[in-house]
C-alpha cells in the first residue's frame, strides 16, 4: 500500500493469518489475528517502522465474526513507532469493560478495570 502526505510518500508490507478457533451453531465464529510481519518505509526506502524487536508473537488479536462476515475485534494491538523506539499497546474488551497493557524495552505496565 503506498500512501502520500503532501510530498512524503511511504510504503507498508504486512503479512497476516487468521485462525478461527470455534464456530458456532448459528453460523458465527470465534478465531485469531496474527499480524505476521509489518515494515513501513519512505520513497528512499528508509524503514520508518517495523515488527523487528517485538517477538513474532507480539501482535495477536481475539475476534468474533458474524455469519454474514462482519469482524468484531476484542482484542486491539497498536504499534507506536518512533525513530529508534517501539511501543506495542493492547487494549482488551471484555463485558463492556477495556484494560490496557503497553510494552516497551522489556517493560510492562497494564491498567485492567477496577
Amino acid at each position: 500500500m503506498m500512501a502520500t502526505a503532501g510530498d512524503m510518500e511511504f510504503k507498508t508490507e504486512s503479512g497476516f493469518v487468521l485462525k478461527i478457533d470455534q464456530v458456532m451453531p448459528k453460523g458465527s465464529a470465534n478465531g485469531s489475528f496474527y499480524l505476521l510481519n509489518f515494515k513501513a518505509t519512505d520513497k528512499k526506502g528508509n524503514v520508518l517502522a517495523s515488527m523487528a524487536n517485538l517477538p513474532k508473537e507480539a501482535i495477536e488479536a481475539d475476534f468474533q465474526v458474524g455469519k454474514k462476515g462482519n469482524f468484531t475485534f476484542t482484542e486491539i494491538p497498536i504499534l507506536l513507532c518512533k525513530q529508534e523506539n517501539t511501543l506495542l499497546v493492547e487494549t482488551k474488551v471484555e463485558k463492556g469493560e477495556m484494560a490496557v497493557s503497553a510494552k516497551a524495552d522489556g517493560e510492562k505496565y497494564t491498567k485492567t478495570p477496577e
